[in-house]
Formats: C-alpha cells, structure tokens, sequence
C-alpha cells in the first residue's frame, strides 16, 4: 500500500511539474509581450494558474491510481496500461498547450468557446 501512495505522489509531481514547464514555455513563447508587463504580474499568472495545474494533476494521477488499485482485484498488466496512458495523456496535453498558443498567436486570446464555434 506504501507503493501505491509513492507511486501516486510521484505521478502527482510529476504532473505538477509538467504543467508549470508548459506555462513556462507559453510565456517564453511570447516574450516580446511578457516584457512589458511587470514581473509581479507575471508571477501572478503562476499563482492564478496552480490551482488548475494542481486539478489537473490530482485527476490525471488519480486515474493512474485507480488503475494500479483495480489490478489488484482484476488481474491486468497495469504498469502497461498506464504507461500508454501517461504518453496519450502527454501527446494530448501537448497538442492543446501547442494549439492553444497558435490560437494565441493568432487571435490574441486563449483556447476558450470562441475555438469551437469555427
């Protein structure tokens, strides 16, 4: 059970991570505005934003958990299983962050409804 809970942890941290790498990479992405707006405001955007890097963190490792738990009554190659689940979840987190700053880049706004209507 010691296993399951640091290897939750570490999925949770290492998400964690991930995503504040990737609001990192927006923001050097565009320098050129991050520049004329104060560095308190940019710190900022860290603190607005860690909630949401800590939800979406909690979910994606909560799904690995769930997955590790259920193996010990179904018997199932769980470590397989999740490790093709961490790279779709990876390649999918990566199209949207990437697609987001394209939109960004070309529509001055964050993926939001406006992107679904077109």
């Amino acid at each position: 059970m010691f296993k399951l809970f640091i290897f939750t942890l570490r999925q949770f941290l290492y998400w964690t991570l991930y995503f504040l790498i990737l609001q990192g990479v927006f923001l050097l992405f565009f320098l050129d505005e991050v520049e004329a707006v104060s560095m308190n405001h940019v710190l900022m955007s860290f603190s607005s934003g860690f909630a949401m890097n800590l939800a979406s963190a909690a979910y994606f490792s909560l799904t690995c958990f769930l997955l590790l738990f259920l193996s010990v009554f179904f018997p199932f190659k769980a470590k397989e299983v999740i490790h093709v689940l961490v790279i779709c979840l990876l390649i999918l987190t990566s199209l949207i962050y990437f697609t987001d700053m394209a939109l960004y880049q070309n529509w001055g706004s964050r993926i939001n409804g406006k992107a679904l209507w077109y």
